[in-house]
């Protein structure tokens, strides 16, 4: 089974829209929650073909039924991850996953 490889716990922040006392609007992540996944860097030529930076974008492996979207944050840790996409792999037989193309995030929070 695929989960076995999900070794790597990440937690999920979500961009959201926050009104203060006196009315000012402005976006704040907030977090969503953790899981489990597996994380590889992609193949240069998926790196080319959806037009990242092969050096700074990866690919998360987890549960199909992770609470996920694209625009996510994710944080390992260590480092932020942006999800720019999510192929949903639910009809893979016994390994059934979301692939989660994530591109290093260094502004993330500041």
């Amino acid at each position: 089974m695929i989960s076995k490889f999900y070794t790597t716990v990440f937690t999920v922040f979500r961009g959201t829209w926050q009104t203060d006392q006196d009315g000012f609007s402005s976006s704040a992540p907030l977090e969503i929650g953790t899981f489990n996944g597996h994380i590889q860097q992609i193949s240069p030529k998926l790196a080319q073909y959806l037009n990242l930076n092969f050096t700074k974008t990866y690919s998360v492996w987890t549960d199909p039924a992770t609470d996920i979207k694209q625009g996510d944050v994710i944080d390992d840790g260590t480092k932020k991850y942006t999800v720019k996409e999510i192929q949903n792999n639910d009809s893979v037989g016994s390994n059934m996953h979301l692939e989660l193309v994530c591109e290093e995030s260094e502004e993330y929070g500041s």
